[in-house]
């Protein structure tokens, strides 16, 4: 239903994705405005949801450095008794060499290059885990001054809020008081 003429004057349909697209980008922006509305007219309960997104930002960052732990955990175990067999391995491969099997040999040498491959991804596990627990550290950082900031805004807006009442309260008094006599008011 939406057409598009070009400069020969011939007629081309836009496709309905783009409509669709179109379509959806309206009713998005129609939504994000209003749910700033909202925000605006009540700053606890953004501070509220700032809080929730906070508690279950941290806990996905817990979950996945636990899983992350328990699988460094699980090749710092692996490595440890591949070291102990390793010093055996060597002596084993040289032997075998040396007698010529060479098949055997080269078997053990594998299972020898295992610790090597095993002790790499260890470290990188392990600068894998430090990092995501710095990336943790770094998001509940954000998090928290964007929460301190949305309080400092509430108890900014409170304040203001009281002075307004303080204000019209005042500006009322002092019209009751004048509107009593003439006396008063000159």
């Amino acid at each position: 239903f939406i057409a598009v003429y070009n400069r020969q004057g011939t007629h081309n349909q836009l496709s309905y994705t783009t409509m669709i697209k179109r379509v959806l980008h309206f009713f998005k922006s129609l939504f994000g405005s209003a749910v700033t509305e909202l925000e605006k007219t009540n700053p606890d309960a953004l501070l509220g949801a700032e809080k929730e997104n906070l508690r279950k930002q941290i806990q996905r960052y817990n979950q996945g450095l636990a899983a992350h732990a328990a699988m460094v955990e699980k090749l710092i175990t692996q490595v440890n008794s591949q070291e102990q067999q390793e010093a055996q391995l060597l002596t084993k491969i040289k032997a075998n060499v040396t007698a010529g099997n060479q098949e055997l040999a080269g078997r053990q040498a594998l299972k020898l290059s295992e610790v090597t491959t095993n002790r790499d991804q260890l470290e990188a596990a392990e600068n894998t885990y430090q990092e995501m627990s710095r990336n943790r550290e770094a998001s509940v950082k954000e998090a928290q001054k964007k929460i301190e900031t949305l309080q400092a805004k509430i108890n900014e807006l409170k304040v203001k809020e009281a002075t307004a009442d303080l204000s019209e309260m005042a500006s009322s008094m002092t019209a009751d008081i004048g509107g009593a006599s003439e006396t008063m008011n000159r």
